[in-house]
């Protein structure tokens, strides 16, 4: 396979991870749980279901299909709520998925020039912006689905009223999404990996066979002479 064959993949690679991180980044997936309550004193209603969705900026809960949206710095009034919204260190996550995303979108620039130049260190930084992405993406999928996995225990222990509380988590589509954009990443990186060993070895090669021909040439040119000095003297 040609050189510029095996970057045109790395760039299709990184087309479908950014696709990928966008939407995980910009959807409210992140964390999605609903709460059965049955509680007389609870909104003054026998039985309540709650279902409350974050994503990285803003979250959002839903009681009896009538939903309210709120900022992480706003509480809602309701533990449901606000012991995520709360508890959760959102502004570092904010900071590390908005400069993952960022360095995701420089891969891809990065990348592009390398399909258009086809030169080693394009491809270098290529690999190494795409392994950034992959690895910062990797450690919010990993937070966010731990938080997914110990929801019950977690509110369980918080307060009483949630002791005997159903709690259904769902799966966290924006956490998944991120997931096949890290992958997408990942294999994007070892493609770049495997451009550069070939650019390389062409490199490398081209300037053997540079060498070679330089030192035929020489060595044809003092055959030349000496025969034409031979042939002179008889």
């Amino acid at each position: 396979m040609e050189r510029p064959s095996i970057a045109i993949f790395v760039l299709a690679f990184g087309i479908l991870a950014l696709i990928f991180l966008i939407s995980g980044f910009a959807t409210r997936g992140w964390i999605i749980y609903e709460m059965t309550i049955n509680d007389s004193d609870f909104l003054e209603l026998p039985q309540v279901t709650l279902k409350v969705t974050f994503g990285l900026w803003k979250g959002e809960m839903c009681v009896k299909s009538q939903c309210s949206e709120y900022s992480f710095s706003k509480t809602s009034g309701m533990i449901v709520y606000d012991k995520v919204a709360d508890g959760f260190p959102w502004t570092r996550y904010q900071a590390v998925g908005t400069f993952a995303l960022i360095m995701g979108i420089l891969s891809f620039f990065f990348t592009l020039a390398h399909v258009r130049t086809n030169n080693c260190p394009s491809g270098f930084v290529s690999l190494s912006t795409w392994i950034i992405t992959g690895v910062l993406f990797f450690y919010l999928v990993g937070k966010f689905a731990k938080v997914t996995e110990n929801m019950n225990e977690e509110f369980r222990l918080y307060h009483p009223v949630y002791a005997n509380a159903a709690i259904d988590t769902k799966t966290p589509y924006s956490v998944v999404l991120v997931g096949l954009g890290c992958l997408a990443c990942i294999v994007a990186a070892f493609i770049a990996l495997v451009n550069i060993m070939c650019c390389a070895q062409m490199k490398g090669g081209g300037l053997r066979v540079l060498r070679y021909g330089q030192a035929a040439a020489a060595l044809t040119s003092v055959t030349t002479s000496t025969s034409t000095a031979t042939t002179a003297r008889f």
